[in-house]
């Protein structure tokens, strides 16, 4: 067994990648879907108040 050949073939790789090209958009489109979804029912729980006054960020 020759142990030597530790290399990665890119072209390979890229060629495996493409053929899943279907499954791995599923999966994208179907993680963006339950965060919005997540996103839309989550309760909100912190809050920001922001006052600019002039003058008041250069000193």
């Amino acid at each position: 067994m020759d142990t030597t050949d530790d290399e990665i073939d890119l072209r390979d790789l890229m060629v495996t990648l493409w053929a899943g090209k279907v499954l791995i958009f599923a999966m994208t489109i179907g993680a963006f879907a339950a965060a919005a979804g997540y996103l839309h029912v989550a309760e909100r729980k912190y809050s920001v108040k922001l006052t600019l006054r002039p003058g008041s960020f250069w000193y």
